[in-house]
């Protein structure tokens, strides 16, 4: 959940500037393939570009990876 609080996005951004001196940042995202068997139905909404079924997923973490 996005932090609505002004001391916890201080924090969540102070734990930016700390790791990597970067100002000013919410959140870091990443995107992965998980492969899967393919379904019986719409199979191919779901072949990658290399060939294989997967599901892209999206994620978004804090400086504490949370």
């Amino acid at each position: 959940m996005f932090p609505v609080d002004v001391q916890v996005q201080t924090r969540v951004k102070e734990g930016f500037f700390r790791l990597c001196e970067l100002p000013q940042v919410m959140g870091a995202v990443d995107e992965t393939l998980i492969p899967i068997i393919a379904p019986k139905e719409h199979n191919e909404a779901f072949v990658r570009k290399k060939g294989f079924h997967a599901l892209n997923i999206q994620g978004i973490v804090d400086s504490e990876l949370r």
